[in-house]
C-alpha cells in the first residue's frame, strides 16, 4: 500500500513538473507597435518593423528595410549596380516579407530563420522585433 502511494505521489509531482514546463509565457499585451532597428547594415542602411498584436499574439507584421539617407530598399535598390547585384539586392529586399510571414506564422523571434543571402535584413529584422517585444511585455 505504502509503495501504491509513494508511487502515485511520484508521479503526480512528476506531471505537476511537466505542466509547469509546459506552461506558456505570459501573452504580450495588445497594440500597434513600430520600431527602427539598434543594428545598421555595412552601408549605414537600417531596418523598421510594424507590428500588431492582438489578443496575445503577434498579428500583422511589417518590415522595410531603408538606405542610410532614409530612402526605402524597394524596387530601384541595387538599379545602379550590375544586373548580378541587382537581382541579390531584390532579393533581400523580398525577404522582408518572408521574416514578417515567419513571426506571424512562429509567434516567436527565436524560431524565425535567417535566410542565406539575407542575413543583414535578417539582423535588422531582430535588432526591430525585439525592441518591441520588450515594449509589449506584460507589466509584473
Amino acid at each position: 500500500m505504502k509503495l501504491k502511494v509513494s508511487a502515485l505521489a511520484a508521479l503526480f509531482l512528476l506531471l505537476s513538473l511537466g505542466l509547469c514546463s509546459c506552461s506558456k509565457s505570459p501573452e504580450l499585451r495588445d497594440g500597434h507597435y513600430k520600431a527602427k532597428s539598434e543594428t545598421v547594415d555595412p552601408q549605414g542602411g537600417y531596418g523598421e518593423v510594424v507590428l500588431d498584436i492582438e489578443d496575445g499574439k503577434i498579428k500583422n507584421v511589417k518590415y522595410l528595410t531603408f538606405m542610410k539617407d532614409g530612402h526605402v530598399k524597394d524596387e530601384s535598390y541595387g538599379k545602379d549596380s550590375s544586373e548580378a547585384e541587382y537581382q541579390i539586392a531584390q532579393l533581400c529586399v523580398q525577404q522582408c516579407t518572408a521574416y514578417a510571414e515567419d513571426l506571424v506564422k512562429k509567434q516567436e523571434l527565436a524560431q524565425v530563420d535567417c535566410i542565406s543571402g539575407a542575413t543583414w535584413n535578417y539582423e535588422l529584422f531582430h535588432s526591430a522585433v525585439e525592441k518591441i517585444l520588450a515594449e509589449a511585455e506584460p507589466e509584473s
